[in-house]
């Protein structure tokens, strides 16, 4: 009797789980997607780094994938999403259309821009040497015109990635930065990634009280 009621709880707790974090677990699955498209770089010009946290003065910063190369380090910020995209570079918000049903979300240009600030300031890089990349993945269409480094399939990442071929980061250094990255992040894994979790909602938290303070409706 006992044991049947350890499996139920450890079911209702697994499920319980399941349901809270979907968004979460939605935004890695999305990763693992890109990881496999990553892959397909030649290894010989291209070293992949996936999943990256690293410590800041205000938290943490999340940053799904880094290609580091001689042309200069990728920052990939993933989005699975599903849906018409409407968003324009400059917007603050973005948004996502399925069916009647509108939603925002934060403009994911804006989102990685921070991610390659926080490398430029902890790898002491000029912007040049960093490359956002954001790419949709999942059941999700590009709607309106947008910059070259957003992109939604993996043809055009590759082809995007591929693009740039003017060397800004001479061979020695730029294994230096990768050993710098590794050294750096904090160690992947489910409790990492909850903190940093956590850690956003309480921006958010801190971001909307701010709005209300000011007169703003939520």
């Amino acid at each position: 009797m006992n044991t049947m009621l350890t499996i139920l709880f450890t079911i209702f707790i697994f499920t319980t789980f399941i349901i809270l974090n979907g968004r979460l677990l939605k935004g890695w699955y999305g990763e693992f997607l890109v990881r496999l498209m990553l892959r397909d770089l030649p290894k010989n010009e291209y070293t992949v780094i996936n999943n990256i946290t690293i410590q800041t003065e205000n938290g943490t910063t999340q940053i799904d994938h880094i290609v580091a190369s001689k042309y200069g380090l990728f920052v990939i910020e993933t989005k699975n999403m599903k849906g018409w995209i409407y968003g324009t570079e400059y917007q603050h918000h973005w948004k996502q259309k399925i069916f009647r049903n509108n939603y925002m979300f934060q403009n994911p240009l804006h989102q990685n821009y921070k991610h390659t600030k926080t490398l430029e300031n902890v790898l002491n890089l000029t912007s040049n040497q960093l490359k956002s990349v954001v790419i949709f993945v999942g059941d999700s269409r590009l709607m309106t015109k947008h910059p070259s480094h957003v992109v939604d399939s993996k043809s055009s990442l590759l082809k995007h990635i591929k693009s740039f071929n003017e060397v800004v980061i001479e061979r020695t250094l730029l294994h230096e930065l990768v050993n710098e990255i590794k050294t750096k992040r904090l160690k992947p894994g489910w409790k990492t990634n909850l903190s940093h979790n956590k850690h956003v909602k309480e921006l958010v938290k801190q971001k909307q009280s701010r709005r209300n303070g000011k007169g703003y409706a939520e």
